[in-house]
């Protein structure tokens, strides 16, 4: 994710052009209902990534379920059947990647203020009686 000049997040979307084209209007509307931006674009390193594969793809390309044996080795992603269904899994998910990111920037909580609370008037008599011997001392 990448700030655009109205400070708003980019959320990058790839996928294959054919196989996916319907569900690329719900995943672009799942974004822009978090006041998102999306963006096509392929993946790239560095970036956090959500993954997601459609199933069952019987038309699927035998290079991109190559790609996705590759894939299932580094990492694991989960399966839909429906645009709407995965709409839902990309708010979602975003929703959570966007609080884990947004809580580990967080400055950590102020220490806790001690068990028992200082004597201090105890201190204070103690120190008056400590003042009060000198004063009678000098005269």
């Amino acid at each position: 994710m990448i700030l655009t000049p109205d400070q708003r997040l980019r959320v990058f979307v790839s996928s294959t052009l054919g196989e996916l084209a319907e569900e690329r209007p719900a995943v672009s509307r799942a974004i822009s209902a978090l006041r998102l931006t999306p963006v096509e674009f392929n993946l790239s390193p560095g970036l956090p990534r959500l993954l997601y594969v459609k199933a069952p793809a019987p038309g699927r390309e035998p290079r991109l379920a190559d790609l996705l044996v590759r894939i299932q080795q580094q990492a694991s992603y989960p399966t839909f059947r429906t645009p709407a269904e995965l709409g839902r899994l990309v708010r979602e998910d975003l929703a959570v990647l966007l609080s884990e990111r947004f809580t580990a920037s967080v400055a950590p909580p102020p220490p806790a203020p001690p068990e028992r609370p200082v004597a201090r008037g105890r201190c204070r008599r103690a120190s008056r009686r400590c003042w009060a011997g000198r004063r009678r001392s000098v005269r």
